[in-house]
């Protein structure tokens, strides 16, 4: 089984966050989305084409306006799944099982329609098929298309049967006009809804009237009221016993009609479930073109070699959040190939984020999703692991040294496949001679291997083994701190944002890391005397 990521990766690249932006409207495109997968090496040209109808739909709902009306179809799809399989069996499927199927093939008919001028439904995917023996069965009469009713047309038996019971229940009804209006005129009593009068104890002239009326019978007593009901004649005994009749003879020619309604859907079982099929893919489409167009995300380039390039990268969860607090999000540029690709820079200086960036527009592109970026090139890679974040654990009593190693030594166990390694400060946990001695190690042990290796790094001498790409954040290199002002409404995060520059560079194997951290801290509000006396033991060595 491909085993492409497990749940860490998923949390740590926030890729649920990308995935709730998908929003699918028939239940069919639910399901795909929740079983979207990446695609495995060797399978390069069926993501490609993936990809290229995905362009196509963008293209598409940029141009027309009629995508409104194609999710409104969409929308109105039910899961009839269930009663597919019940009319392959012995099973008599109800009206309401009948107008969902109705619904889906008036949908295939109109969504055919609409995407005429297109090749959309042409694609291997998305191909719908129209089923004009089911719209005429379904719609005998060829008037509403948008609901279902056991038509008179179905059956004549089923014709004179109801026009027989209707009949009936109008000359029911003729009579209790008439009854009704007698009891007024003669009794001076009103007779309910349900045939009967309810009198008062109390109002003993009605009651008089009510015991010597012979249209009436005694009912039933309460504390304070007594009941009569309309007393039934032979005449009205037998026109309510043919009622039932007719009744029971409408419903059992009902069900013959079912019957054979049933059939005919059975026999359009294969096309059926084709376009069911097909809807699926055509809604999740829908939805991804949706996202890509709000991410404003770009079409990734699928290639052979074992690379990732990207131009101009985001990551939608950080960059909405800045919005939120009227700052930008600077985009990442990075291109790695096989081997160790080392980044430096001070803490808060997007290290992390740089990781996230690759780890997340890589799972993308390989789930034929477009991309946040400018551009970006990409191989398919056969796992990704990650190494981020805080790994103390209280319920298996591991420090957070003891957990990062633990995942370290996971992550790197499929190295010797063709995969995307993702590291954040490795041997955070422990102190810095053994750390760097630990991460020097394991940097050597993965710079020959197929995969590539992504590590954020404090530790300089890493970057100095042989092979080894050194990135580096720009940070405030560029930065006179001397000649910064504060705003003093300015939060500190705000500061920040305002002068650091995330960018990254490429560096010779020898450049040091930068010494951001107490500036950094200046800008965070640390007092003076403290960062100065901190500049100082630096300095000198303390």
């Amino acid at each position: 089984m491909f085993d492409f990521m497990d749940r860490q990766v998923r949390e740590v690249i926030d890729l649920d966050f990308i995935l709730e932006k998908l929003q699918p409207r028939t239940p069919y495109g639910v399901e795909y989305k929740k079983n979207i997968r990446a695609y495995p090496v060797g399978t390069e040209k069926y993501l490609i084409q993936d990809l290229e109808n995905l362009e196509a739909f963008i293209q598409w709902i940029e141009e027309h306006e009629g995508v409104g009306e194609a999710k409104k179809m969409l929308h109105s799809v039910k899961d009839v799944r269930y009663s597919l399989q019940r009319a392959r069996g012995d099973s008599i499927l109800s009206e309401v099982e009948l107008y969902e199927i109705k619904a889906i093939v008036f949908t295939v008919k109109n969504l055919l329609e609409l995407f005429k001028d297109s090749q959309l439904l042409s694609f291997q995917k998305t191909e719908l098929v129209p089923i004009p023996a089911l719209e005429e069965v379904l719609n005998p009469e060829g008037e509403n298309t948008t609901s279902f009713y056991l038509y008179d047309s179905y059956s004549k038996r089923l014709a004179d049967f109801r026009r027989t019971r209707s009949q009936l229940e109008n000359e029911q009804r003729r009579d209790l006009r008439n009854l009704r209006l007698e009891l007024k005129q003669s009794y001076d009593l009103s007779l309910s809804a349900d045939s009967t009068v309810l009198l008062s104890k109390q109002d003993k002239e009605s009651l008089e009237r009510a015991n010597q009326c012979p249209l009436l019978v005694f009912q039933s007593e309460t504390f304070n009221a007594i009941v009569f009901s309309l007393k039934q004649t032979d005449e009205m005994l037998s026109i309510k016993e043919e009622i039932e009749y007719y009744k029971a003879q409408e419903h059992e020619e009902e069900q013959v009609v079912l019957r054979k309604l049933t059939r005919e859907v059975a026999k359009q079982y294969k096309i059926l479930k084709k376009n069911i099929h097909s809807l699926a893919n055509l809604d999740l489409y829908i939805a991804k073109a949706d996202m890509a167009i709000q991410m404003d995300a770009v079409k990734p380039t699928i290639v052979e070699e074992h690379v990732i390039e990207i131009e101009d990268g985001r990551y939608p969860k950080i960059q909405e959040n800045l919005k939120k607090q009227g700052m930008e999000f600077t985009p990442i540029s990075i291109s790695l190939e096989k081997g160790v690709t080392c980044i430096t820079g001070a803490n808060m200086g997007g290290k992390t984020i740089s990781l996230k960036i690759v780890g997340l527009l890589s799972v993308m592109a390989q789930m034929a999703l477009f991309v946040p970026a400018k551009q970006m090139t990409v191989g398919l890679n056969e796992f990704v692991r990650t190494s981020i974040g805080d790994f103390q654990s209280t319920s298996s009593g591991l420090s957070t040294f003891g957990g990062e190693i633990e995942n370290v030594t996971y992550a790197i166990g499929r190295a010797e496949e063709r995969g995307l390694l993702l590291i954040d400060e490795l041997a955070r946990g422990t102190n810095p001679q053994e750390g760097y001695a630990i991460s020097l190690a394991i940097a050597k042990h993965l710079q020959d291997k197929p995969s590539i290796t992504l590590i954020t790094t404090h530790f300089d001498q890493i970057t100095r083994l042989e092979g080894v790409k050194h990135l580096q954040v720009i940070g405030l290199a560029n930065i006179n701190m001397e000649e910064l002002d504060f705003d003093s409404n300015s939060t500190a995060l705000k500061r920040i944002n305002q002068y650091m520059d995330y960018r990254l560079k490429e560096v010779s194997q020898f450049t040091e890391v930068p010494k951001d951290a107490i500036q950094i801290a200046r800008m965070m509000g640390l007092p003076e005397e403290i960062t100065h006396y901190a500049e100082d033991a630096l300095k000198n060595g303390w």
